[in-house]
């Protein structure tokens, strides 16, 4: 089984996201949206709480996590920036 190959496991995405909106924005928007997606419950929490598909973080841990490097210097999006792409 293919799931047993990819540590972590693994989700698709369809090549008609070259030809969508998303492709022509800027790249975080992109890597938030794959984010996201990533780290999505693939199934319901044992507890029920939460449900497949769903994401419970914050824009501190978006942040961090979707940050990257230049010049040895951590470069993070802002609250702001985060909250336009999400809306």
């Amino acid at each position: 089984m293919i799931q047993d190959s990819i540590p972590g496991g693994f989700f698709m995405t369809a090549r008609k996201i070259f030809d969508s909106e998303l492709w022509q924005k800027p790249p975080l928007y992109l890597k938030v949206w794959l984010w996201i997606i990533g780290n999505a419950n693939h199934s319901d929490s044992k507890d029920g709480n939460i449900k497949r598909g769903q994401l419970i973080t914050s824009y501190d841990v978006m942040a961090n996590t979707l940050g990257h490097y230049h010049n040895r210097q951590p470069i993070l999006p802002t609250i702001k920036q985060l909250r336009t792409i999400l809306k």
